[in-house]
């Protein structure tokens, strides 16, 4: 059963949310790409924030965060506008303005580890070309997900108070294509978005349930959207493997599932560390960032779904204080509840 929230308690969640992708990308990005065995030897276990020992996130200093924060703040922003736009908050006007958001985020931090498939596509965008014209490479990047959750909170907060105004698989999936073509990587995006959404709406759900309830979400995508190019395995595919995973450590799950920049393997172990963590915010970022592999992504997708889950309260006062602008990404988080509600406070009192 959907929980009844107060106003504060939802606000709490969109911080939670934005905030908490910040927080786990950061911890993750000293170790970005590096084995567990390396980041060991190097930096020991990650407990707290420190300076960048990776090469795609040489320079970054302790607290600071990547393109998994960069793009999921230019999310929320680019919905903001759009839901404040005077001619109606429509799915075209969403990807417009996302996409102005998009390309101000890759001039100003194009440093902060832009994906190949990202960097691509949206410097064919503001050359006026369509980057899915089959000139580019089609790879299955987590780009989606990792910036996808936001849209599931703002789908919780309209099914809580009004009729929604798009589907939430045509929300993430038009966000989704101003980046990526890959089947994997759309239904990555769109099942981190329905997850963030599930914890929002019904955080007591029964774990097997929500994991059954998101992996059929994944085969319907897949099955209803043949004409995208894609590959094996499969996000439902891999999704199945989690409630055999049952208690495992977080060694097992990573080295079960993979923690690749594929959206079939970091999405799914982020997935996984949040679904043990849902009520442990620094046990959930903690996990992805120590997992080896794609790191700050890992730690951000979780982070973002505990943070969602439990609000911004839940996160340590000394991680938020710590954190690179901090009191900015919880100013977009509340410019994005304030449109958010707003506008879907106005449609319930006008109806259908």
């Amino acid at each position: 059963m959907p929980k009844k929230h107060g106003v504060a308690e939802l606000r709490d969640k969109v911080r939670g949310c934005l905030v908490g992708t910040a927080v786990g990308d950061a911890l993750g990005m000293p170790c970005e790409m590096m084995t567990r065995s390396d980041r060991e030897q190097v930096l020991g276990k990650i407990t707290e924030y420190r300076d960048s020992s990776a090469r795609y996130s040489r320079g970054l200093t302790k607290g600071q965060w990547t393109d998994d924060t960069r793009l999921t703040l230019a999310t929320a922003q680019g919905f903001t506008d759009a839901m404040r736009a005077p001619g109606g908050c429509t799915l075209a006007v969403i990807t417009e303005k996302t996409l102005v958001r998009y390309i101000e985020a890759y001039r100003e931090h194009k440093d902060r580890g832009f994906g190949k498939t990202t960097r691509t596509s949206l410097e064919d965008r503001m050359a006026g070309r369509n980057p899915h014209d089959g000139r580019n490479p089609v790879r299955p990047g987590n780009g989606c997900a990792m910036k996808s959750a936001i849209l599931g909170v703002y789908s919780a907060l309209s099914f809580l108070h009004a009729p929604p105004m798009f589907s939430l698989e045509d929300l993430s999936g038009e966000i989704g294509l101003l980046t990526h073509h890959d089947a994997r990587s759309l239904t990555a995006g769109l099942i981190q978005a329905l997850a963030a959404k599930m914890y929002v709406i019904s955080p007591e759900i029964d774990t097997a349930e929500f994991v059954r309830y998101l992996r059929g979400g994944a085969w319907m995508y897949e099955r209803e959207h043949p004409e995208l190019p894609g590959g094996s395995p499969t996000i439902s595919d891999v999704l199945s493997k989690l409630l055999q995973l049952g208690e495992a450590s977080d060694e097992l799950i990573a080295d079960m599932i993979k923690t690749g920049g594929a959206a079939y393997e970091s999405f799914p172990t982020a997935l996984a560390y949040a679904i043990k963590y849902k009520n442990d915010f620094r046990g959930a970022v903690l996990a992805g960032a120590n997992a080896g592999g794609d790191t700050d992504t890992i730690a951000a997708m979780a982070g973002a779904l505990v943070g969602a889950r439990l609000g911004m309260g839940a996160i340590p006062a000394e991680w938020i204080q710590g954190l690179e602008a901090h009191d900015e990404i919880i100013h977009i988080a509340d410019e994005f509840f304030d449109a958010a509600f707003a506008l879907v406070t106005v449609k319930t009192l006008k109806g259908p």
